[in-house]
């Protein structure tokens, strides 16, 4: 099950159950944060190419996908992600998950659900979880090894 919960002032995509203890109450999850980036997504001064390429869109189902052609230019282009609000949640236009910051969500770290990504759309995240974190090497290359 894919959720998108909220902290504070900052949301996550908690992407999997990974681990249940022998108890069966302790969980490992992990998440992604949600950003808008000051209202610039991508866009935001001093971002750099390098980060952008790990960013997604992220919306509310109920509205098509929304972003800056310039964030494509600039090399977004993982695939975009909507979410299946609860109750009277939002999502701005300017919200990117950014797929190659993962944190792990502890029995103690306060979250509310704002909202479900549909089944859907799990490959998506899949493929983009695995564009990011292990980007293809092309071909074989050791920084290491002296030519």
């Amino acid at each position: 099950m894919l959720v998108v919960q909220e902290h504070a002032t900052h949301c996550l995509v908690v992407y999997a159950t990974l681990a249940e203890l022998a108890n069966g109450q302790k969980q490992l999850m992990l998440a992604s944060p949600i950003s808008t980036y000051g209202q610039r997504g991508c866009l935001k001064d001093g971002m750099r190419e390098t980060e952008i390429r790990h960013h997604a869109v992220i919306h509310s189902s109920s509205r098509e996908a929304w972003w800056d052609r310039e964030e494509t230019a600039r090399g977004m282009r993982l695939g975009p992600i909507p979410v299946e609000l609860v109750g009277r949640q939002t999502l701005d236009r300017w919200s990117r998950v950014r797929f190659d910051n993962v944190h792990t969500v502890t029995h103690n770290f306060k979250v509310m659900n704002i909202g479900m990504v549909p089944r859907g759309y799990h490959p998506t995240i899949l493929t983009n979880l695995n564009e990011s974190l292990f980007p293809s090497a092309g071909p074989s290359h050791n920084p290491r090894r002296r030519t």
